[in-house]
């Protein structure tokens, strides 16, 4: 059972102008409520607002943690921006113009090197070590886990159209364990440069064959519309040769980061 609150104010820390003003224009409507971020869709958009989930394109970042589940807001309630404040239900976010951001693809391209070679080879080591659920290191015994990995594995060793739609919507939870492989993949192959030739065919499926939030999760990796965790880790690894970001993404969800670091070390390759 949900409780009842009053009114909760906080502030905002980014929004995209165009996100903003359309919702200022138009108005959105709560798509899906979580524990720790909420859903909200327009013109077949989804937007997710929380804490933790660091700014883009698609994100509303607050101030503070909130247990959205338990506050008075309910699915499909609509979503308005009147007098510089974003207003679902009982939670009111706080808007002030310094927080309006413009985001744009990111087209910067790295060349591989044997150093980074080697960085990338420390993070698998850093993946098995710190991780109790990932391609190399996971409980054979479980059943569920072992036929999804072992589809994931294929697709990797043979990235091609057919092994990747094998993957779409593979897996549990908001982005799905196989998604997640294929936004990483995308973002390897974008970093270094090299293109995907069965991509278009791809994105033309994965809206009947994934999740919305996935489905733009791929789409938005593929324009190239990086959330500020993934330029973060690009960065850290291809200038500064460290890997400490990309833990940060590793951290993402129970799989999803995990995920999301196969696919980019395989789409590096």
């Amino acid at each position: 059972m949900k409780t009842l609150m009053r009114v909760k104010q906080v502030n905002l820390i980014s929004i995209d102008q165009y996100i903003y003003e359309s919702i200022k224009m138009n108005g959105a409507y709560i798509q899906g409520i979580y524990k720790s971020t909420i859903h909200l869709s327009f013109n077949d958009i989804i937007i997710t607002l929380g804490y933790h989930i660091g700014r883009g394109k698609h994100h509303i970042l607050i101030d503070e943690p909130l247990e959205f589940n338990l506050m008075d807001i309910k699915i499909n309630t609509k979503v308005e921006i009147i007098n510089h404040q974003l207003i679902m239900g009982n939670l009111v976010v706080n808007i002030r113009d310094q927080f309006l951001n413009s985001f744009y693809p990111y087209q910067q391209i790295y060349q591989m090197t044997i150093e980074h070679q080697e960085v990338i080879e420390n993070l698998k080591i850093i993946m098995i070590k710190n991780h109790p659920c990932n391609l190399f290191s996971y409980d054979h015994q479980d059943y569920i886990l072992d036929y999804q990995f072992k589809r994931i594995n294929r697709f990797l060793i043979e990235p091609n159209l057919e092994n990747a739609q094998s993957i779409l919507g593979l897996g549990v939870g908001l982005t799905p364990l196989g998604d997640d492989v294929l936004t990483g993949y995308i973002l390897g192959k974008n970093t270094v440069g090299k293109s995907i030739e069965w991509i278009k065919d791809l994105l033309t499926d994965i809206k009947q064959k994934t999740n919305k939030l996935s489905a733009q999760n791929i789409e938005d990796t593929h324009t190239r519309y990086y959330p500020d965790i993934f330029i973060d880790m690009i960065e850290s690894i291809f200038i500064e040769y460290r890997i400490d970001k990309a833990m940060l993404v590793l951290n993402l969800g129970s799989t999803s980061g995990a995920g999301i670091l196969t696919g980019f070390i395989y789409g590096l390759i």
